[in-house]
C-alpha cells in the first residue's frame, strides 16, 4: 500500500506514520490495542508517484481549492511531490523541498512531532525578490464512527461561508453536518469534533489568525471519486487548518511564515 519512504514516529503512548510522498502524515493513533484511528485513510488511496493520497493530512500549497489556472491540480502542487527527509529522531521528523511559484523560489519544511498530541509545522520561506500571495492548509481527514453521529464545537458566534452557495452566516450552537459539507470559518483556529459512536472528542488547534474549513463529500460526490469506496464518506470528516481567501499570506522577500497545528484525542 505505502511507499518505501514511509517512516514510523512513536512514543510510549502515541504513534504516527508519515511518508516523503507529499510530506504527508498517513496515520495517528493511541498505542492501546483497542484504540480507534484518529486519522482516516482511504481503502483505495493511490500511492503511485505523482498521485494525491486520499486521507491522513495532505498539505495544500500554494493555493487552496481550485487552481489559479486551468490544468493545474486542486489544492496545489506539493502534495504530489517527493520531499526530502532531512531529520528523523523516532519521535519527530522534518521534511524539506524547494518549489517555484509565481516566478519565485520558496523553501518549505514540514516538521512532525509527538508529545501528548500530534504537532505539525509548515514553514514557508521566500528566496525571491518580490512579494507573493500564498495559500496553504493542513487538509486533515479525521476518522469517525459514523458521520451522521458527530458534531463540531468551537464555531459558535463566528462568521462563516458556504462554499457551494456563497452564503455568509453567523453560526449558532454546535455544528451538525448533513450531506455534502463545504463550509469555511475564517479566523477560527480551534475546534473540537465530538464522536458519539466512539465516545471521544478530537481537538484541533492551529496558528492564531488561521481559519478552518469543514468538508465531507456526501454520498453523491463520494460515489464519483475513483479513490473512495461509495460509503467511505460515512467514516471521515475533515477539519482543515487554513490560511486562504482573505487570510492568505503575502510573503515578502526573505520572509518566513508558519502554519502550526496540533491534534489531540480525549474521552467523552
Amino acid at each position: 500500500m505505502a511507499l518505501s519512504t514511509e517512516i514510523r514516529i512513536a512514543n510510549e503512548e502515541w504513534e504516527a506514520v508519515a511518508t516523503a510522498h507529499g510530506a504527508q502524515v498517513l496515520s495517528f493513533r493511541s498505542r492501546l490495542p483497542e484504540a480507534h484511528p484518529i486519522l482516516w485513510l482511504g481503502k483505495k488511496a493511490d500511492f503511485s508517484p505523482g498521485s494525491a493520497i486520499r486521507g491522513g493530512i495532505p498539505l495544500c500549497w500554494p493555493w487552496f481549492g481550485a487552481a489559479p489556472q486551468p490544468g493545474l491540480p486542486v489544492n496545489g502542487m506539493v502534495r504530489t511531490e517527493q520531499w526530502t527527509l532531512a531529520e528523523y529522531t523516532g519521535i519527530s521528523a522534518k521534511y524539506c523541498i524547494r518549489q517555484i511559484f509565481d516566478e519565485t523560489q520558496f523553501e518549505l519544511s514540514l516538521s512532525v512531532a509527538l508529545s501528548t498530541r500530534l504537532e505539525l509545522e509548515l514553514a514557508c520561506t521566500s528566496l525571491g525578490s518580490k512579494a507573493v500571495r500564498i495559500e496553504c492548509a493542513f487538509h486533515t481527514y479525521l476518522a469517525v464512527g459514523d458521520v451522521d453521529h458527530i458534531s463540531v464545537s468551537g464555531l459558535q458566534g463566528h462568521e462563516g461561508e458556504d462554499f457551494a452557495s456563497g452564503e455568509k452566516f453567523v453560526w449558532r450552537g454546535e455544528f451538525v453536518p448533513s450531506g455534502e459539507c463545504r463550509k469555511r470559518f475564517p479566523r477560527v483556529s480551534a475546534a473540537e469534533l465530538h464522536d458519539k459512536v466512539w465516545h471521544r472528542k478530537i481537538r484541533l488547534e492551529s496558528t492564531i489568525g488561521s481559519g478552518c474549513f469543514l468538508w465531507n463529500p456526501g454520498a453523491e460526490r463520494c460515489a464519483g471519486f475513483a479513490d473512495m469506496e461509495k460509503d467511505e464518506y460515512r467514516r471521515m470528516f475533515c477539519i482543515e487548518s487554513t490560511f486562504a481567501g482573505d487570510d492568505a499570506w503575502r510573503i515578502k522577500p526573505g520572509e518566513t511564515r508558519q502554519l502550526k497545528m496540533s491534534l489531540s484525542e480525549h474521552p467523552e
